[in-house]
């Protein structure tokens, strides 16, 4: 990789335009690679958080959704998505 690929800036644009299946995510504008897919036991444990928070989130009557990943989420006070350059795949996101 030459001097100005490392120095690249990255944006939402970018990230679309990774291969379907690639696991990154993008921080201040740096493409991270994310880990191989999860193990059983993680899997298992997240399972177990998004129901107990989405059960919690019903039996009060709260407005919220509870979304396991692979969910992408926009980390920016820009409406223009194009120009993102936080974009993250939390476990759970609320």
């Amino acid at each position: 990789m030459d001097n100005t690929a490392k120095n690249k800036i990255y944006t939402y644009a970018d990230y679309m335009n990774y291969p379907e299946g690639t696991r990154i995510e993008l921080i201040d504008g740096v493409i991270y690679d994310m880990s191989p897919a999860p193990s059983r036991m993680h899997q298992e444990l997240i399972t177990e958080l998004v129901t107990i928070f989405n059960n919690y989130i019903k039996s009060n009557n709260g407005p919220c959704k509870v979304y396991p990943s692979p969910f992408d989420v926009f980390l920016t006070d820009d409406e223009n998505l194009d120009n993102c350059r936080n974009i993250v795949q939390p476990d759970i996101s609320v």
